[in-house]
This record gives C-alpha cells, structure tokens and sequence, in this order.
C-alpha cells in the first residue's frame, strides 16, 4: 500500500510574463500574483505617494507640465519595470501553491482600491482644484488663442491674490 498524501492545496506554476502584465495594470499586481500581497499592495501605495508629492510640488512651483509630465511617465516606466522584475524573481522553479488572493476577483479588488481609485481620486482633485484644460470657444482672444484651441488653466492663481484693474 502507498502512503497517503496530505493534500495541501491546488498548485499553479506562475507565468512571468502574466506578473510582468499584472504589474503593468498597477504596479505591485504582478507580486500578488506571485504571492507576495502585502509587498504589492505597498508597491501600489508607494506610487500613490509619489505621484501625490508630484502634485504637491507641480501646484507649489507651477511649472510648465510637458516636462513633469514626461518625468511622471519615466518615473511610471522605470516604477514599473522594477516591480515586474521583483514578480518575476519571486517566482520559484516549483509549482506555487495557492491562496486565497490568487483570484482574478481578488486582484481586480486590490487594484481598484490600491492604485486605480487613488489616481482617479488624484486626477480629479488636480483638475477640479489645481489645473484644468479647457477649449476656447470664442474669438475673443485672437491672434493668441483661436477657437478650437485648448488652455491650460491654473485654478490656484487668485486663491492668495484678488486680480488687479
């Protein structure tokens, strides 16, 4: 007679480029993926704090946003990168067993409440308060700007000041 087995759980090798996928949807997804959730939910919130001091900074020196905006993009590119490779290094070469965060459901969760929510929640606030983009619809302001063109408008310029006559 064989011994018996004690079953433990259903195991699933982890796809690397899954995790490198997942990571690109939210940054710490890929190591939820591969088991690793508390470090991923930091992955997600430590994006949330920097792009948060982004803001903070962007709305305090008012700078010109094409070239933050470029950073903000390498600093998203280079973030992400270095979580799916934290994924893809936490994958063993044995099959990996599974938890009870290793659902689809459970990542859309982690997702939404971790990255996807706080940017959203982020860009609204910076669009409502700090910065918006509107068209112009009017001729008012030839030779400068022309109707269908779009203005950047800083919504914080009269908060400290009243506008002079």
């Amino acid at each position: 007679m064989s011994e018996p087995t004690e079953y433990k759980g259903e195991t699933k090798a982890r796809n690397p480029k899954l995790a490198t996928a997942l990571s690109f949807v939210a940054p710490g997804l890929g190591l939820v993926y591969v088991g690793e959730t508390v470090r991923g939910v930091l992955a997600n919130l430590g994006f949330i704090v920097l792009l948060e001091a982004f803001v903070i900074v962007f709305a305090s020196v008012k700078f010109f946003p094409l070239l933050p905006g470029v950073v903000l993009a390498l600093v998203w590119l280079t973030y992400v990168a270095f979580a799916a490779r934290a994924a893809r290094r936490a994958i063993r070469a044995e099959d990996y067993l599974l938890k009870p965060t290793n659902h689809p459901l459970i990542y859309a969760v982690i997702a939404l409440l971790t990255f996807i929510g706080p940017v959203l929640a982020t860009a609204q606030f910076t669009t409502a308060r700090l910065v918006s983009i509107v068209p112009v619809q009017d001729a008012g302001m030839i030779p400068t700007l022309r109707p269908g063109d779009f203005a950047l408008v800083d919504r914080t310029t009269y908060q400290k000041r009243l506008p002079h006559g």
